[in-house]
């Protein structure tokens, strides 16, 4: 029969119990999409965003292009840039911008025919924002119990080498179907590199949305690729290259600073994971030494004893 302290201590754990898990399975909206990445803006930041302005303002004066579309292709740009400053802070607000950005450069894709882009816009990167969205929450329910040591809302990770032997055959094979399918294709432009900038495009998002570090180097090389079409564009009477061409070359000098955050977040991390494997390898040896110090003592009263009962054995045979 359990006494009447035991029962009571027994149900003030199980109430403990239940409010954790309540607190850890609540979802915070302020804290999930909290403006603090607008206050931490850096100088350099603001300074390639005025660029980025200057840069379409003259473009469609020069290019005389239509205020509506200049405009357009201007949220656009805008979207995408503080889509790639959200990703570097692992702020959920990239799934907002992540989500407008897609659908309007997927438009401006299908008018300049370039419809690998369209197709990886649309059909990919849209509904990627929303599955992103649902997989960085489990990882930030998961994190909100643990030591946030790099101030972010969700754990960053890294590849293993043997993850690249499983990556590099899919993305050959995937980019030969790819360039085979717009080859097929009326109106289709610059397919080689179309292919190989969709594929990679594919590649890094999903690496994005699982968390991974190297998806700052796959994009950057996406964003170099993507620099090189929309510069070649130019030249062929496309209104909107000029603006994806300033847009893409901003897009390349921040992938190396995200680049930069993520590796620093993962090195913060191991050392967060080290120091608690460490941790947790004293306790359990503090824990066995005392079990087995625990046993000697025992141990030891049990022999005490053994020898006091001789003694005592002893004493009365002598006696009788």
């Amino acid at each position: 029969m359990k006494t009447q302290k035991e029962k009571t201590n027994e149900k003030l754990t199980k109430a403990k119990l239940y409010e954790n898990n309540n607190n850890t399975s609540k979802v915070s909206i302020k804290e999930l999409f909290s403006l603090s990445f607008l206050k931490d803006f850096k100088w350099y930041e603001w300074a390639l965003i005025a660029c980025m302005t200057i840069a379409q303002i003259i473009v469609s004066i020069l290019t005389e292009t239509n205020v509506g579309i200049a405009i357009f292709n201007y949220t656009i740009s805008l979207a995408g840039f503080l889509y790639v400053v959200c990703a570097s802070r692992c702020s959920f607000w990239i799934f907002i911008f992540g989500l407008y950005q897609p659908i309007g450069y997927g438009i401006v894709c299908l008018t300049s025919g370039v419809y690998g882009e369209m197709l990886v816009n649309f059909a990919y990167f849209a509904p990627m924002q929303v599955v992103g969205m649902s997989l960085w929450i489990k990882n930030y329910l998961i994190k909100k119990n643990q030591p946030n040591v790099d101030n972010t809302l969700v754990n960053v990770k890294r590849l293993r080498p043997k993850d690249y032997l499983i990556i590099l055959p899919i993305v050959a094979v995937c980019y030969v179907a790819v360039y085979f399918i717009l080859t097929l294709l009326n109106g289709q432009r610059l397919p080689y590199l179309d292919a190989f900038i969709s594929v990679l495009c594919i590649l890094g998002t999903l690496l994005l949305t699982l968390r991974y570090v190297e998806n700052w180097y796959v994009y950057l090389i996406v964003n170099l690729s993507s620099s090189v079409l929309w510069g070649i564009s130019m030249f062929q009477d496309d209104v909107s290259a000029p603006f994806m061409f300033i847009l893409y070359i901003t897009y390349t000098l921040y992938s190396v600073i995200g680049l930069f955050e993520w590796r620093k977040f993962a090195k913060l991390e191991a050392q967060e994971n080290n120091s608690n494997s460490n941790s947790t390898s004293t306790n359990t040896n503090d824990i066995a030494t005392q079990i087995s110090l625990t046993n000697k003592a025992q141990s030891v009263k049990t022999n005490d004893a053994f020898c006091i009962d001789n003694e005592n054995n002893n004493k009365i045979n002598g006696k009788k």
